[in-house]
């Protein structure tokens, strides 16, 4: 008997069964790094899911608040109820019904003007009152809501809140004319009325309105 050969034989047996071992250990490791991969990408996955969630959602509630915003109006300092029957003691014949409707066309109209449309006033409140020689004013807010392509806001309307000076002034331009002192003058002669004269002009004696009439007026028109 061979011995020598059988030795061979032996040896190449051993390699071929340490060879398969190799490739049975590499065959687990690849399987563990792919199983490894596998969950890491589970993992990933599932957080990507819930990150998508997230955002989301957070569009969703700022596309809510964007939508709340363009349908809420803006608040308004109100203070009617206390001054106007300050104002009517006053000035008896004041007509806040008259004069809020007066100021909303003014804000209508300077909307208008600047390109705005679908205007709609939601309230117009008296919020202080001045009496004093000087100066005679209420001061008044109106929350409204508008379109205009021109200006940036979130939603379908610009809520927006105004600030609306109305004075108590002389408004005598719609009966005289004044000359270069600014002096308004008899539509009949030209000659001074900065006197009342008994209703009638010095000079020509031309009936004229009162000098002392005076109209609530809008001043002044901002936007906050």
């Amino acid at each position: 008997m061979d011995f020598s050969s059988l030795g061979i034989a032996d040896n190449k047996l051993l390699l071929w069964a340490v060879a398969a071992v190799a490739v049975l250990i590499v065959i687990y490791i690849l399987y563990r790094i792919v199983v490894k991969i596998k969950r890491a990408v589970h993992r990933l996955s599932n957080r990507i899911g819930r990150f998508s969630n997230i955002v989301e959602e957070v569009y969703t509630a700022s596309k809510n608040a964007d939508k709340i915003e363009s349908e809420t109006p803006k608040s308004v300092s109100g203070m009617t109820s206390l001054l106007l029957p300050r104002i009517s003691k006053d000035f008896p014949d004041f007509n806040w019904h008259e004069v809020r409707e007066h100021l909303e066309n003014k804000l209508r109209e300077k909307l208008t003007a600047e390109g705005s449309t679908d205007i709609v006033v939601h309230k117009s409140v008296i919020s202080r009152y001045n009496k004093d020689a000087n100066n005679i004013s209420i001061t008044c807010q109106t929350a409204l809501k508008y379109k205009n392509p021109n200006k940036q806001y979130v939603g379908e309307y610009k809520q927006s809140r105004f600030t609306t000076e109305v004075v108590y002034m002389q408004k005598l331009d719609d009966y005289y004319e004044k000359d270069s002192l600014g002096v308004y003058t008899c539509p009949n002669c030209g000659a001074s009325v900065d006197n009342y004269n008994g209703g009638v002009c010095a000079y020509c004696g031309s009936k004229l309105r009162d000098l002392n009439v005076r109209i609530w007026s809008v001043a002044d028109i901002e936007e906050k």
